[in-house]
């Protein structure tokens, strides 16, 4: 019995790390009212619209949340599954497998930038457990304000409310790794072998121009050049646009398949201030006019399928190309919560600890 106890005494834990993985997130259902909480929630995020709070309230609360939220509600339904939103379901099954990959010296946590399950509740979590050592992956391959920085701030935000002081590793991107842009090759290898497009379009999301302008103090930004700036360019080290056309680059050249006629494209804007160009909807149409007929849509931006990639795609996309003169229109997956996707991340954070 004593050397039970003394076994006891000794036994020392082993030390664990939290790897935080975070979402864009999900109304909790395709319920217009729960769409017009989520889009309240996204739209008054001040890094997203980013205009004085008091025009931001009105403009969400009194015009677009009202009039977007059935359309919305509408298009979540056409996607959504038995078990509920495909964003969320995919993150958290690529926790479980990243968190199977690391084994149990980390603690994988998914949390969402809005909606549930939430950021605050995953890092509550992480706090009741102990937890001193947190590493921030918001699963955004290029850089953006509307996205990463928005999370940085909420992140910051969440843990002066629970008054939550781990050490912290924030990864702001991660367009230029390997495994990332090796693996969506390999899975638009797969697709186009299978659907042999005419051509294959990157869709990115799309930005405000201004959000490229607010990077570069200087304040000319050249968001009308095909070629952008470089990534390494004191500018170009947090330049959206740069980060998605060198993403394009990287893929395109990890690509097994011989080469076919690609085009870069942004798409899902908002308002009426110009985003960056070329639009996603326009360049698809142009390319059935000219004689594309069967398109290959990928979109690496989103690391797991979603709203944009499946309904705005897959759907109205795939549609509007037909009706252009197209034959048809493939949606490339995105990585999701692939094996080798898995493994990639589980990678980065054994191979740096």
């Amino acid at each position: 019995m004593d050397m039970i106890k003394d076994d006891v005494k000794s036994y020392v834990a082993p030390t664990q790390r939290a790897l935080l993985l975070l979402n864009l997130g999900s109304p909790a259902s395709p319920s217009v009212p729960h769409v017009r909480r989520y889009l309240r929630e996204f739209l008054m995020d001040p890094y997203v619209i980013d205009v004085p709070w008091i025009k931001r309230f009105f403009l969400v609360n009194g015009i677009i949340a009202p009039l977007r939220a059935p359309k919305s509600a509408k298009a979540y339904a056409e996607i959504w599954t038995d078990e509920g939103s495909p964003l969320v379901l995919t993150t958290e099954s690529l926790g479980r497998k990243v968190q199977a990959e690391l084994g149990e010296a980390w603690i994988v946590k998914v949390g969402m930038r809005y909606g549930e399950p939430s950021m605050q509740e995953a890092l509550r979590d992480l706090q009741a457990r102990g937890i001193t050592e947190v590493h921030v992956l918001p699963l955004y391959p290029q850089y953006a304000l509307s996205s990463t920085e928005s999370v940085r701030a909420k992140l910051h935000q969440d843990l002066k409310k629970l008054d939550y002081h781990p050490r912290l590793t924030f990864r702001e991107f991660f367009y230029d790794d390997p495994g990332y842009y090796e693996t969506f090759a390999e899975i638009i290898d797969q697709t186009v072998a299978h659907f042999r497009p005419d051509a294959v379009l990157f869709s990115y999301h799309g930005i405000p121009e201004r959000h490229l302008h607010k990077i570069d103090p200087s304040g000319h930004h050249p968001v009308d050049r095909e070629e952008c700036c470089s990534p390494t360019s004191p500018t170009g080290r947090y330049c959206y646009r740069a980060h998605c056309v060198q993403s394009t680059k990287s893929i395109r050249a990890a690509m097994k398949t011989p080469a076919l006629p690609f085009h870069i494209s942004y798409q899902s804007r908002l308002g009426k201030d110009p985003w960056i160009k070329p639009y996603t909807d326009h360049v698809a149409i142009e390319l059935a006019k000219a004689g594309v007929k069967r398109l290959a849509v990928a979109s690496p931006a989103f690391v797991a399928d979603c709203l944009e990639t499946l309904e705005e795609i897959a759907g109205e996309l795939r549609e509007s190309f037909i009706e252009a003169g197209g034959e048809d229109l493939r949606l490339i997956p995105s990585l999701n919560d692939s094996d080798r996707w898995a493994r990639v991340i589980a990678q980065w954070y054994s191979r740096d600890n």
